[in-house]
């Protein structure tokens, strides 16, 4: 059950992150602008972003493994029009990938919720989600090489071989797992463009008083996983001189240590049974580790910059596990999937306007320290302004449990 959502996750999340990692040379062929790339990393989290307003009956209906089979599917697709080189169909292509990496968070979540016992619910969901900073750690260190010596095209290529490799591996389970789907549910565009279908994941996140400000402290998460991710290969060869191999072993690092966070922190926060002291601390971490790499990535050693990548990583990408485990204690059982959704939701919004953003700051001021800095002090700054709140939920939670 967990292998099939981890594996899943994996090799999609190889697809989405093979266009960033391969970036400098992808965008010095087409010829567009380095900083071009936050443009396709966002049109990559809108299309996720889509998919979770619309696509929660179509998990119903299908079964989580068969949506994550044709989210995989998809994210091929994406891979082969990003191929093109054309700058219409890289955009298209970066749509399609959002589009398949979808149905991963509500799938997974929805899989796990039924089997995963309460105690060590913020380990197992965060497991899961480490196959997101997994994959990119395949990806980073994988396809730079490939890309040098055959070309990013091919790069791609062999990222959309094993997403086609995962959608066979979880077919001989996918009927168990998949045996509670609805065959009555509706699925057509009125259905999928209802009102009230729309609507769900925003008045899910109102079932419980928690719901919101842990949706928007995921959504600061959000802009800090978004920008570094997406900017980090192509800034370190842009603008400090690194190779394409030195920068993807510092991406890898950045993804590393999201890999390991959201093991380590997760068991911290079931062991502690404090899991919004933790998200606080790991958000405060994040900026100040941000500030850092943006002043010392340039001047720095490499494997001072790396540390701080995986600093970053660790505390900046690791929070959606213990958010999710949140909802899945927080929200009522018959809105989880909707209130997951929700939160889902605003956070691939914020994918899709913080790497723009990014973009535009460093188009306007030629600056990617100040764009860096800018991210990292809204991190900073969010934590301190939603401790209050989120601390008070946690201490009435806390009571309520007793």
């Amino acid at each position: 059950m967990l292998a099939a959502t981890f594996g899943m996750q994996v090799a999609i999340m190889v697809a989405v992150q093979a266009v960033p990692v391969i970036a400098p040379l992808l965008t010095a062929e087409v010829g567009l602008a380095p900083e071009t790339i936050g443009y396709l990393a966002g049109t990559t989290n809108l299309g996720t972003a889509v998919y979770l307003l619309v696509g929660g009956p179509l998990i119903l209906r299908l079964g989580p493994v068969r949506m994550l089979q044709i989210g995989a599917a998809a994210a091929v697709c994406g891979s082969l029009l990003a191929t093109s080189g054309v700058v219409a169909l890289l955009f298209l292509g970066a749509l399609v990938l959002g589009l398949g990496y979808g149905p991963t968070i509500p799938a997974g979540s929805r899989i796990l919720a039924r089997a995963v016992p309460p105690e060590h619910r913020t380990l197992i969901f965060s497991v899961k989600q480490a196959g997101t900073p997994l994959g990119g750690i395949l990806a980073a260190t994988a396809l730079p090489p490939v890309a040098i010596l055959f070309g990013w095209r091919v790069a791609l290529l062999l990222a959309a071989l094993i997403v086609l490799g995962s959608i066979a591996a979880v077919q001989p389970i996918r009927a168990g797992l998949d045996s509670d789907r609805d065959g009555g549910r509706r699925i057509g565009l009125r259905a999928l463009l209802s009102p009230s279908n729309l609507a769900g994941p925003f008045t899910a996140l109102r079932s419980h008083s928690a719901l919101l400000p842990l949706s928007v402290l995921g959504a600061t998460f959000a802009a800090v996983q978004g920008c570094f991710t997406a900017f980090m290969v192509t800034l370190l060869t842009t603008a400090h001189g690194y190779t394409l191999p030195e920068a993807g072993i510092v991406f890898a690092c950045l993804q590393a240590g999201g890999f390991a966070g959201r093991v380590v922190l997760a068991w911290i926060a079931d062991r502690t049974r404090a899991p919004i002291v933790v998200l606080l601390l790991m958000l405060g971490t994040a900026g100040v580790a941000g500030a850092g790499f943006a002043v010392l990535a340039g001047a720095a050693a490499l494997p001072v910059v790396a540390l701080l990548s995986a600093v970053v990583g660790a505390t900046g990408t690791s929070c959606a596990g213990i958010i999710l485990a949140e909802f899945a204690r927080l929200a009522p059982a018959d809105r989880l999937a909707e209130a997951t959704a929700g939160f889902s939701l605003l956070a691939f919004l914020t994918f899709f306007v913080a790497p723009a953003v990014f973009a535009f700051v460093v188009r306007l001021s030629g600056d990617w320290m100040l764009a860096l800095l800018i991210v990292s002090a809204q991190a900073v700054v969010t934590a301190v302004l939603l401790a209050p709140r989120l601390l008070r939920e946690a201490r009435a939670a806390a009571s309520s449990d007793v």
